[in-house]
């Protein structure tokens, strides 16, 4: 256990002659942190991990050993504002054969779930790993949680929407996914997978009274930095996110393959009211996708999102749902009472199950380009490299320069939540340098380092890497780069950038690249983390974008390898 009361009587001595409500302060945070504990369990059974929860208290860490564990009959309750953490993927492993969550969060409080490999047996509809909170006007907000590093190995019988989901949330509710894996489970038939990989629900017809988060919230759901694969192609495209029921998310940074992106419309619930879908890159290696994003309701903004392989039908898929025939929800609102009914101002009452081109006309409640309360709140898209723009009701439901702007510079006013999310332990980036001063000046010199006066005029070189170049018959399951930079002036790590493939670029310090000194500044080590095994019998490409000298000379280069079966 770790306790922190000699930490908090230093601080106070320290501030002793501090003003009065420093003093205070110093108290308050000394009586939040003062019995928080680490708890390392000796194993990680869910009687074990429930107990453990239910005596922990604010702040407490419970530490799962690795192992191999079943977990079912009931879920584990985070009910507190602990951390849940295994020994890392594929270290503690989860096996369960319930079809339902063996994961729940409710309440309004925070926490983090981490570290964990789970694989499920049976076809879990509705999230193996659950976060809500009630609905309705003025109900609280769930914020501060985050889910991180976990696979998820996803068992499928269908092919459909009745198809298994990793994550759901639900209800007013802002956290982090970050760093996960979501990949289908060897059993599962050709003609399976998942339907919602992350399935995002809001808090429903109150959700559209909420303004557009134009640079962030409590009531987002941020999705980064993760890997999701439908390894065969179904004929319900799987999601990768699925945004319903006024769901509010930012998909960004992620790898995606044979799944899309998707925002339902007005139907059985609410359409998603908002979304931010970012510098994806939608790697489709197994064959070829209907489309990368599909987009039938709501607002918000796309861009920087890149394809590579085989692509796409259509990049960017945009069909207003509530537009459509009464058949897009199976059926209409008078022949069943579960769709969707709410009165909106200007608009009445509205069902989503009827077409709106027979009820309220253009434009349809919660359509494409609608924001709060309906009004008017344009979509925006805008540098994104990938498949064609599909729009088959542009002129009647849709209109460009009206309910959506394309290739037309970023929306105004909007800023970008800070990446990497500050959950991570990353802060929001500061303000840029101002520009040096005229004359000879040397970027980031390392202290260690004497700088020549004279111009240095070689380029850092590439030392040992492994996979080594043209390097044949690499193990798909070595997922580390590793390599050397050398320059006799010294090395400003600062300036790289690395990428396998056609994927994100990265620098030193992200989630994917640890840069280290060998001896001293002039010989720097790499260390890239693939995350996953590499596509097999295939070659692949390594590239240094851009690495400079202290003197700014500047590399450029790239090598390829090719994997074993």
């Amino acid at each position: 256990m770790k306790r922190y009361i000699a930490g908090c009587l230093l601080f106070l001595l320290f501030h002793g002659r501090m003003k009065q409500f420093l003093i205070i302060l110093s108290v308050l945070v000394c009586s939040i942190n003062a019995y928080a504990v680490t708890n390392n369990l000796s194993d990680c059974s869910q009687t074990t991990v429930q107990n453990a929860i239910n005596s922990a208290s604010t702040g407490d860490i419970i530490n799962c050993p690795a192992g191999s564990w079943s977990w079912g009959g009931g879920a584990v309750n985070i009910n507190k504002n602990i951390t849940l953490q295994g020994a890392g993927i594929g270290n503690t492993n989860i096996s369960s054969s319930s079809s339902s969550a063996i994961v729940n969060s409710s309440g309004t409080h925070a926490f983090r779930f981490t570290g964990f490999t789970i694989t499920t047996s049976n076809n879990v509809p509705n999230g193996v790993v659950r976060v809500y909170t009630s609905t309705g006007s003025g109900v609280s907000v769930k914020t501060g949680w985050r889910i991180d590093h976990i696979e998820f190995v996803m068992y499928s019988s269908s092919g459909g929407g009745s198809g298994p989901t990793a994550i759901e949330t639900f209800g007013v509710v802002g956290g982090l996914i970050d760093n996960c894996r979501f990949v289908p489970h060897p059993s599962t038939s050709s003609s399976n997978g998942y339907h919602a990989t992350i399935s995002v629900m809001g808090n429903n017809k109150w959700g559209w009274e909420y303004p557009s988060p134009m640079n962030g919230g409590d009531k987002v759901v941020y999705i980064e930095d993760n890997f999701f694969h439908q390894d065969t192609k179904i004929s319900h495209i799987a999601h990768a996110v699925y945004g319903r029921a006024a769901g509010i998310y930012v998909f960004r940074h992620n790898e995606v393959r044979g799944m899309n992106a998707d925002a339902h419309g007005f139907c059985w619930h609410s359409s998603t009211r908002w979304y931010e879908i970012s510098n994806n890159v939608w790697n489709s290696t197994d064959f070829e996708v209907y489309d990368m994003m599909s987009l039938r309701g709501g607002s918000g903004v796309i861009y920087g999102n890149t394809q590579s392989g085989q692509g796409s039908n259509y990049g960017i898929h945009m069909y207003d749902w509530h537009a459509g025939r009464s058949g897009d929800c199976g059926t209409n609102c008078s022949s069943s009472s579960s769709l969707s009914t709410y009165d909106y101002p200007g608009y009445g009452s509205t069902c989503g199950g009827d077409p709106c081109s027979s009820n309220e006309g253009y434009p349809c409640a919660q359509g494409i380009g609608r924001g709060q309360d309906s009004e008017a709140d344009p979509l925006y898209i805008w540098n994104n490299s990938m498949g064609s723009f599909y729009r088959p009701q542009e002129g009647t439901y849709q209109s460009e320069g009206v309910d959506y702007f394309l290739d037309a510079g970023a929306k105004p006013g909007y800023v970008s939540y800070p990446y990497p999310h500050p959950l991570t332990g990353g802060q929001p980036l500061p303000p840029p340098p101002p520009p040096p001063p005229p004359g000879n000046q040397i970027p980031n010199p390392p202290s260690s380092i004497s700088i020549s006066s004279g111009a240095d005029a070689t380029t850092p070189m590439l030392g040992t890497h492994t996979p080594a170049s043209g390097e044949t018959g690499w193990p798909v399951t070595n997922w580390f780069v590793d390599f050397d930079i050398t320059d006799d002036e010294g090395i400003d790590e600062t300036s790289l950038l690395f990428r396998a493939n056609d994927f994100s670029n990265h620098p030193c310090g992200d989630a994917y690249v640890t840069c280290s000194w060998n001896t001293n500044p002039t010989s720097l080590h790499v260390r890239y983390t693939y995350t996953r095994d590499w596509e097999p019998n295939q070659t692949h490409t390594l590239n240094i974008l851009q690495i400079d000298d202290t003197s700014g000379n500047r590399l450029t280069t790239s090598w390829s390898f090719s994997t074993g079966p």
